[in-house]
């Protein structure tokens, strides 16, 4: 047993406390008593909604009941998404824990540096790239008070901070997190979490941090709640959404809420304009023939270019189950940090770039446990730069696309729920599956009908 067992027992409660919980995960308690015990370093790969964040949001609150540790520690965090660090800063001040973000203005800037923060937030580009955030590691507040580092999010180091083919990196400070690493002393620790990264990812991830003896905690991201389906489609994009829109015209807001991604912004706005505003009308509002505004949307658009207000509208529409908005028509913009637990099904309008991507976007469906919908709806052009393993997931008509993915992750065979119809041997061990089609809305199950004869 440990001999900091009391202690820890009394800071675990206080978190629990804290956090308005009755106990942790038993992989959570796991993390955080190796962060203060053993102070290795730790790749998390837990699955969407699991509790990822909780891990760094108790580690400052846990130190301060532990002899050997500050009494007032700070905890650097490095995020990627500016609407992250805004969404966990409002959290943990709500829970009486403080906490800021770097380059919100110069007075927190001050104060971040004058060590008056628990948890500390920045961008990749400024805590990297930027001299006085690396030198504000070198003084005496941070050499003494720092426990550690987590990096939320890490799977974008590879994806966004590494260059792909001839492209230049997307986000090349991304790719430099790990030269934050140097300026720590040696003996503190780096937690790394993510929700998907695939075997190989997580060994880049490893390299690209410098994490030593690095302690890898994997949960399966397999989310048996969500059926998995792909069907090649015309170029006819109004003929390929139309079960879509005929369920908005019959049932209105009382449609399953959908969210469809998209590659592009012009496919976005095509999508919106085009297909769905065109064809619904005055439908595009409920009651039908009303103002055009936010509260009365069925249909929606959120992307890069949307406004802060229209996108902080659908975002907070989104969390409300009784709102009417029932379809988001977005590109990626609408994606990590935004909590979307009301969203029942997914549909991606051509293949995601690679399979994190993918599972990243279709984890965002059933996020309640109920039965959900993932749909890939492609056309040829449309698989013009995805990664090979992406092709081939697109490709697969011969076994569970399931199995197929968490072979990718972590080797582990699941209970098949998604498969390919075509073949007989595959459908006699998908008895979920089967079950799974007949509770769904007939334009679903159309559309995954309609895909076993055009595998």
């Amino acid at each position: 047993m440990s001999i900091y067992q009391d202690q820890l027992n009394v800071g675990f409660s206080k978190v629990c406390e804290v956090h308005g919980i009755d106990s942790l995960r038993d992989v959570q308690e796991f993390c955080l008593r190796h962060l203060v015990e053993t102070k290795r370093d730790i790749l998390a790969c837990l699955p969407t909604g699991f509790g990822k964040s909780i891990i760094f949001q108790a580690w400052p609150t846990l130190c301060q009941h532990l002899e050997g540790f500050p009494a007032d520690p700070i905890l650097l965090v490095v995020c990627p998404l500016l609407s992250i660090m805004e969404d966990q800063v409002k959290y943990l001040t709500a829970k009486g824990i403080s906490a800021a973000f770097a380059g919100k203005n110069e007075t927190t800037d001050a104060d971040i540096a004058a060590g008056r923060f628990s948890i500390v937030f920045g961008s990749p580009e400024l805590l990297v790239g930027v001299k006085k955030w690396r030198d504000m590691l070198q003084t005496d507040v941070y050499r003494e008070r720092l426990i550690g580092m987590a990096v939320d999010e890490v799977h974008t180091i590879v994806q966004w901070g590494e260059r792909h083919g001839s492209d230049a990196p997307f986000r090349k400070w991304c790719g430099l997190v790990g030269e934050l690493r140097s300026l720590l002393p040696i003996s503190l620790p780096v937690l790394a979490l993510t929700a998907t990264a695939s075997l190989t990812t997580r060994k880049k991830i490893m390299k690209l941090l410098g994490l030593q003896k690095c302690l890898e905690v994997v949960r399966s991201p397999d989310r048996s709640n969500i059926r998995l389906a792909v069907k090649k489609v015309s170029s006819d994009v109004t003929n390929t959404f139309s079960w879509l829109i005929n369920e908005l015209m019959v049932k209105g807001p009382q449609t399953a809420r959908t969210v469809i991604y998209c590659k592009s912004i012009s496919d976005c706005s095509m999508l919106f304009h085009d297909v769905f505003l065109a064809s619904l009308g005055q439908r595009s509002v409920h009651p039908p023939g009303t103002s055009n505004v936010s509260s009365n949307r069925v249909v929606d658009m959120f992307h890069s270019m949307t406004s802060d207000s229209v996108k902080n509208n659908i975002i907070q529409t989104l969390r409300d189950p009784q709102s009417v908005l029932r379809v988001v028509i977005a590109t990626s913009a609408l994606g990590m940090g935004v909590d979307l637990k009301n969203v029942q099904h997914v549909v991606q309008y051509g293949p995601p770039k690679d399979i994190e991507s993918y599972m990243q976007a279709f984890g965002r469906a059933g996020r309640d446990g109920s039965m959900s919908h993932s749909l890939i709806l492609y056309h040829g052009k449309q698989l013009i730069g995805i990664s090979e393993k992406m092709r081939e997931y697109v490709s697969n008509v011969a076994s569970c696309r399931r199995t197929q993915l968490m072979n990718l992750f972590d080797g582990e065979v699941v209970q098949p729920l998604a498969v390919s119809m075509l073949v007989v041997t595959i459908v006699r061990k998908c008895v979920s599956a089967r079950k799974f089609v007949m509770v769904m809305p007939v334009t679903w199950n159309f559309m995954l009908q309609s895909q076993l004869h055009t595998k």
